[in-house]
């Protein structure tokens, strides 16, 4: 046997050993009742991914345990009385049903609601109307008087700079006369 042949043979073996431990941790998911995915599957193994995808009998066996513990499981919970899938549907159906009739008279409360608070309104209209006149009225004094007001501040402001230009003007001929009497002096 040459050294090709003797690691082939090495190789298959490998491979059988691999496929072996697969597929008893998949008779253990199964007595245990757990549906695993392929990477927990190959961990569990010792085998990687790559090797279980590229074995089409891996990939066949996987399948089937996973499929057979579906129905395992399925068969227990309906056994054991637990919610199967057609009971789950019926439940959704019925809640689906629950939240339509409730979106419906919620709907028609917000209507009895919105024409209820508009007829309020309409009665109470003739009084907000009387009352914004009397307030836009209120405003337009107010507004007239910080008219006036700003008119006098203005005014003011225009006197006390007249002032301040006197003022600097008086100042410079002050300084000017000081500095031509040092000027002479000295």
């Amino acid at each position: 046997m040459s050294n090709t042949d003797a690691m082939i043979a090495k190789r298959k073996q490998a491979s059988v050993l691999a496929l072996d431990r697969v597929h008893q941790e998949l008779r253990q998911c199964h007595d245990n009742g757990e549906v695993i995915s392929m990477a927990e599957l190959a961990r569990r193994a010792r085998v990687s991914r790559t090797s279980i995808y590229r074995n089409p009998a891996m990939v066949s066996a996987i399948e089937e345990a996973v499929g057979a513990t579906t129905a395992d499981l399925q068969q227990r919970a309906e056994l054991n009385g637990r919610t199967t899938a057609t009971s789950l549907r019926t439940d959704l159906a019925n809640a689906k049903a629950t939240i339509r009739r409730q979106g419906d008279q919620v709907a028609a409360l917000e209507r009895a609601l919105s024409q209820a608070m508009g007829r309020e309104l309409m009665d109470q209209l003739p009084k907000l109307e009387r009352v914004a006149l009397e307030s836009h009225d209120e405003r337009l004094h107010e507004l007239d008087d910080a008219m006036l007001a700003l008119a006098d501040t203005r005014a003011s402001l225009r006197e006390r700079e007249e002032e301040l230009d006197a003022a600097r003007v008086l100042n410079r001929e002050l300084t000017i006369q000081v500095n031509r009497r040092s000027a002479t002096s000295a």
